[in-house]
């Protein structure tokens, strides 16, 4: 018989068996040996038990952690109130205090599943990188609620007016600020809205000037009606003495003379000066028999008369 021009290729297939190493090294770091399956299966199960517990305990140091930050905050807050600390500075810091402990006892729960410190750090580091990219905007929300914070140009219950929106402040945050408007509307604006704009605080000083602008005919003694403007601002209860009212007269018109009265008064009263003071003033007058000056249209006038006659 004729020999084969190629030998015959003999290849041995390695039995599974064959494939896996002698021992396996538990996550404790026992060494399990493969060959003997009760063994292995008892050392599983126990690894498994270990790491159920070590994440048992991690979840409870986690809730833990989370009631306990939430009532050192509470308690926190409630201190600096009582110890007179602005509402939203006393709300910051509650909050600041509240998060640095819920950190480090979220950092303590993860070490006990084994995880270490430092790879938590990393991890922790490039999260925050990613977030950072990500969210420019809202850290920059973040900085002027900070900002904010450390000026202070306004506080809990101030009337604050910006980029035409005007109201009382609820609510300071590090993102937004909530004010209620007059007609009690609850508006959210960004903080970056407030610190990047100008912002008028109209009850951050305790006093505050009004001035009143009103016209006297010429055929009236200017002086007279002077001298009954200024009794009724010295009756009034609203108006203070000092610093004291400022009258007199500013522009001479076709209708007569435009006269400006400047009084200062408590902030908490400007509402109700502001919105009561004319009609007082009015009535002065007309009760001296010192009409207030009104415009005459004598086209207007001659269509009315007309119209009357037909």
């Amino acid at each position: 018989m004729a020999e084969p021009l190629l030998p015959s290729l003999q290849l041995k297939i390695p039995m599974l068996p064959e494939l896996l190493p002698a021992q396996l090294e538990l996550p404790n770091g026992t060494m399990v040996s493969l060959k003997n399956p009760n063994k292995l299966a008892e050392a599983f199960f126990s690894g498994a038990a270990e790491v159920a517990l070590s994440v048992l305990l991690a979840l409870v140091l986690i809730a833990f952690g989370w009631w306990f930050s939430q009532r050192v905050a509470t308690w926190a807050q409630s201190g600096l109130q009582k110890a007179r600390i602005d509402e939203t500075v006393a709300a910051f810091l509650g909050s600041t205090l509240r998060f640095i402990i819920f950190f480090t006892i979220f950092v303590l729960a993860l070490t006990t599943i084994g995880v270490s410190p430092t790879s938590v750090a990393a991890i922790l580091g490039a999260t925050g990188i990613a977030i950072g990219l990500a969210l420019k905007g809202t850290l920059g929300h973040v900085a002027s609620g900070l900002m904010l914070m450390a000026h202070r140009p306004f506080k809990v219950g101030d009337w604050v007016e910006t980029e035409k929106v005007e109201g009382a402040v609820k609510r300071t945050g590090l993102f937004s600020t909530e004010i209620n408007t007059l007609d009690n509307r609850r508006v959210f604006i960004p903080n970056t809205v407030l610190w990047d704009n100008v912002l008028i605080n109209h009850t951050y000083n305790r006093i505050r000037m009004i001035k009143f602008t009103f016209t006297l005919p010429y055929q009236h003694d200017t002086e007279k009606a002077f001298a009954l403007i200024r009794k009724l601002t010295q009756n009034h209860k609203l108006i203070l003495k000092d610093p004291a009212p400022r009258l007199g007269v500013y522009n001479l018109t076709l209708n007569g003379a435009e006269c400006e009265l400047w009084v200062w008064l408590k902030v908490e009263n400007y509402a109700e000066l502001r919105s009561t003071f004319l009609g007082q003033l009015k009535h002065t007058l007309e009760k001296a028999k010192i009409p207030l000056p009104h415009r005459y249209d004598p086209f207007l006038s001659s269509y009315i008369v007309n119209k009357t006659k037909a």
